[in-house]
């Protein structure tokens, strides 16, 4: 109920040394014509002129810190303001960057799977063409067409999966990097 008067019970107090101050340098004149005070005049002047110094050096050192914590409450405002906008900015960079990786790694892993089921079905196998000669016996073979068939397209999946991985990575990494610099960007003003 009194926090009101408490919390600027200095201020109060200043402000009545101030009033005080003025009020007993202005007496101190008025002093020196009563004989019985006169010797007193002095000692009032300067009194008043401490109080009064005092009081007002109080007075206005704590309105001039009250108007600085409320520029300085502005100023947080607004750079606040000014943070949360930049973080709305990259959230929503963020997002879209995430929906666009998300997309291409989909298109990588259907490509993955239109390349495997190819790969099954014998439209793609390694070249064996070689430009090197060789004499012209023929050699003995050593296994089955049919295992070395499966062998070949066990390695063609393993290096589609293997390029598909690598192409995601990269997506993630150009993501990534892209996110970094639209963040220095805000963060530099630039």
């Amino acid at each position: 109920m009194f926090s009101w008067f408490f919390e600027g019970l200095f201020y109060y107090i200043a402000f009545i040394a101030f009033i005080a101050g003025l009020a007993l340098y202005g007496v101190s004149y008025f002093a020196k014509l009563l004989p019985f005070i006169a010797a007193y005049a002095l000692m009032m002047q300067i009194g008043g002129a401490v109080l009064a110094v005092g009081g007002g050096y109080f007075v206005a050192d704590h309105k001039g810190y009250e108007r600085r914590v409320a520029e300085d409450k502005a100023e947080i405002e607004r750079l606040n303001a000014e943070a949360r906008a930049k973080e709305a900015e990259l959230a929503k960079t963020l997002k879209d960057k995430t929906a666009a990786l998300r997309k291409a790694s989909n298109a990588i892993k259907q490509k993955q799977t239109i390349t495997n089921q190819r790969i099954d079905a014998g439209e793609l196998h390694f070249n064996t063409s070689c430009s090197i000669q060789t004499d012209a016996t023929p050699a003995v073979a050593g296994g089955s067409s049919e295992n070395g068939a499966k062998s070949e397209r066990e390695i063609l999946k393993t290096l589609n999966d293997i390029t598909s991985e690598g192409d995601i990575a990269i997506n993630r990494l150009n993501v990534c990097v892209d996110a970094y610099n639209k963040a220095r960007q805000l963060q530099m003003g630039e």
